[in-house]
């Protein structure tokens, strides 16, 4: 026994909802795109037969909303009358012989449907450009060419997304371990025993140390597990939206190639019978040339029924492009007449949806929302960065640490005039130590044909009985005058639940309504 997921479908017209299934969402788009010539009508999401669990149905819910929404947002489609049916009635038997009645033709007439009459009523207005082949090859390399550059921009920022996570990971990872070390050191020198009371108190005072830093760095982590959630919103959903978009556009030329070839081998057909009745003509075959009427008759309707009222020159039509080429009808030359070709009304009425009317909307759109998508994810960053700021700032002031010195050790240490292995020579010169009973001389030495720096050492024979000399001062460390920390202004911080997606109003499966 097979199962299906059906969708709880909400709108202002029918608050109660009706119920439908992703393929009445197919059906409906296959009929809005062919009825709407030159829309580009919204892509479906991905449809798959096997291991629909339930986060896969909560992403088609989601896709599927989105999908409505465009859909609800064309003035044209919005008004269709087949999709307020989709929208209103209930009931599985009727919707299903409302869906044949569409497509035996109900709702194609412009007279009965006020969204077609609006729809074709622009496409009037719009004239078919001379240039049309042209423009819409230009039109499709464009569309091409800007799929590449947002499918490469897309797997970087999803890579970044990774890196972001990845990040956000490894700072939970470095406070986890360093509290572990911190609970390890209290509880090692607690049972130390009093012979090793440097060590006890060090260790100790190591582990509070580390209970602060583990705690700074989980709240580091506590803002940074919002990146790629900030990360996918932003930027993934931008461009994956505008690669859907991009989609659309490219489904809507490939129909124009499509309406292409039809009206090409409705010219063929005609144009073949058009050579069989001349030639039963001329040979006095009268009942053969009899019996092809009738077919001539619908061939003739057929081309007819696919001619547009506006008629172009035939040569700007053969140079403009390979396929208008290959799909063209013959020319005879006759010296006294002007060669011309008449297109289908459906191909002419693509081109202009394409050029005029798609073209200038998604161009519109792409710009408005990468400048939204990058805008708000810089100012959300900015947000986050004076956070970042405001806990390192209060972490050094719990260590007793001074920014700036802490700024000027840290320029010299990525500047290589000191570094984390000095540590030890530091910490040792504010011990006092014995005399050893050797010393230690020698000549310089070179290290890597430099200045000399490593000195070599010999031993030298025993020193005179006397009183250890006192311990040399702690070397004094040149400073350089303190760096300012960079500026940073910010008027909000944004938040939101780690993981969480911005969830769109509850179109499928809740109260939330759409507007018609």
């Amino acid at each position: 026994m097979s199962s299906f997921t059906d969708y709880l479908v909400v709108s202002t017209i029918c608050p109660e909802g009706v119920r439908r299934r992703y393929s009445d969402f197919d059906w409906l788009r296959s009929l809005l795109s062919e009825r709407y010539s030159g829309v580009a009508i919204p892509l479906m999401p991905e449809k798959r037969v096997m291991n629909q669990d339930q986060a896969f149905i909560e992403e088609r819910m989601s896709g599927l909303y989105y999908y409505m929404l465009l859909l609800l947002s064309n003035p044209y489609v919005r008004n269709d009358s087949s999709l307020k049916m989709f929208l209103t009635l209930k009931g599985t038997s009727d919707f299903d012989q409302a869906k044949k009645a569409a497509n035996a033709g109900m709702g194609a007439d412009p007279n009965a449907n006020p969204g077609l009459a609006r729809w074709f009523g622009v496409l009037r207005s719009l004239p078919v450009p001379v240039d049309c082949d042209q423009a819409c090859n230009e039109l499709i390399s464009a569309t091409d060419e800007m799929e590449v550059r947002v499918v490469a921009s897309l797997g970087a920022v999803t890579r970044f997304h990774d890196a972001c996570k990845a990040y956000s990971d490894s700072l939970k990872a470095i406070s986890d371990s360093l509290l572990d070390w911190s609970n390890e050191s209290t509880t090692s020198s607690t049972g130390m025993s009093n012979t090793m009371t440097a060590l006890k108190v060090n260790t100790s005072k190591l582990g509070e140390r580390l209970k602060k830093v583990g705690l700074t760095f989980k709240e580091a982590h506590d803002l940074a597990v919002f990146s790629p959630n900030e990360v996918s919103i932003f930027l993934v959903d931008g461009l994956v939206t505008e690669l859907h978009r991009l989609k659309s556009l490219r489904d809507l030329m490939k129909k124009r190639e499509e309406a292409q070839t039809q009206y090409g081998n409705a010219w063929k057909a005609k144009e073949q019978l058009d050579v069989q009745l001349k030639s039963f003509k001329e040979k006095g075959r009268v009942d053969l040339a009899a019996s092809l009427e009738p077919k001539l008759a619908k061939a003739a309707f057929d081309l007819k029924s696919r001619k547009e009222r506006l008629v172009v020159p035939a040569l700007a039509f053969l140079c403009s492009s390979p396929s208008a080429r290959t799909h063209a009808p013959p020319l005879r030359k006759h010296s006294s007449h002007t060669h011309t070709l008449t297109f289908h009304p459906r191909l002419d009425d693509i081109s202009k949806g394409a050029l005029f009317i798609e073209s200038d909307k998604c161009s519109r759109s792409r710009l408005a929302r990468f400048v939204a998508m990058v805008g708000q994810y810089a100012a959300l960053s900015i947000a986050s960065g004076s956070k970042n700021t405001e806990l390192w700032t209060k972490f050094l002031a719990v260590m007793e640490l001074s920014q700036n010195n802490m700024i000027t050790d840290a320029q010299a240490t990525l500047t290589g005039s000191s570094s984390m292995h000095g540590m030890d020579c530091i910490a040792g010169s504010n011990l006092s130590l014995p005399a050893p009973s050797n010393v230690l001389e020698g000549n310089g030495g070179s290290v890597g044909g430099g200045a000399a720096s490593t000195p070599t050492f010999s031993v030298a024979p025993p020193a005179p009985a006397q009183s250890a000399p006192p311990p040399p001062p702690p070397p004094a460390f040149e400073q350089a005058a303190p760096a300012s920390p960079p500026p940073v202004s910010v008027s909000s911080m944004f938040t939101s639940s780690p993981g969480e997606t911005s969830a769109p109003p509850a179109f499928f499966g809740g109260g939330s309504t759409v507007d018609l």
